[in-house]
């Protein structure tokens, strides 16, 4: 039940959640997955503001087609796999 003045929406639990385990995981570097949800994207986007001017976060959007059957979405994890593979080759950064 909505009272005024207390109403708090899943956007700022998401925030206050990203806030403390930033302050928990001491780090230079972040990279954060997370699918295509606008109060997620929001949220990192508040906590981690500091860290993607500086270019020490990297944010990965998963967007899932869900109208494929299970065996069409294994090859185009297959096929997006070996991409991502000869990308990092020709990048030169198949060691890391």
């Amino acid at each position: 039940m909505y009272v005024d003045g207390l109403h708090v929406n899943h956007t700022y639990t998401t925030m206050a959640q990203l806030f403390l385990i930033k302050q928990m995981i001491k780090t230079d570097k972040w990279r954060i997955f997370s699918d295509d949800d606008m109060a997620l994207k929001a949220a990192i986007k508040k906590a981690f503001s500091n860290e993607i001017l500086e270019e020490k976060l990297h944010y990965f959007v998963n967007d899932f087609d869900k109208t494929f059957f299970r065996e069409d979405a294994h090859r185009e994890f297959i096929e997006s796999n070996k991409y991502l593979k000869e990308w990092a080759e020709d990048s030169g950064l198949e060691e890391l």
